[in-house]
């Protein structure tokens, strides 16, 4: 009951991240500033990669691929946390999976200066 409960929380949160982030996306870019934001959302998202892999010893390549390249911002405790869990064969320690959800906090509000900068280009 527990288990689904949280799965049905994190699907929520993935929903709510979706809207919040189509409607930022639905603003009238340049061809510019859709190039700038496309950019700083993959140095963004490389960064967050690396990081990850520092910390749990698993190939930034292997991370990549968990990580949405459509559009999406699916939080990495959804996706790459219990990813790199399984990868390793045993659990994060609480100490990497802050330093791994910090990197994303350090992801999300590095696009969040994006959008916002993008607009004044």
């Amino acid at each position: 009951m527990l288990r689904r409960a949280t799965t049905l929380a994190a699907r929520l949160a993935v929903a709510v991240l979706l809207i919040s982030s189509a409607a930022a996306l639905g603003q009238n870019y340049s061809p510019s500033q859709a190039a700038y934001l496309k950019g700083e959302i993959r140095r963004a998202q490389e960064r967050f990669v690396e990081q990850a892999a520092a910390v749990s010893g698993v190939s930034a390549d292997k991370i990549r691929q968990w990580v949405p390249t459509d559009g999406r911002d699916v939080p990495p405790k959804v996706r790459v946390v219990p990813a790199l869990e399984r990868e390793r064969g045993k659990p994060m320690t609480d100490e990497e999976r802050q330093k791994v959800l910090a990197a994303d906090q350090a992801r999300f509000d590095a696009i969040e200066r994006a959008k916002r900068d993008a607009l004044k280009k």
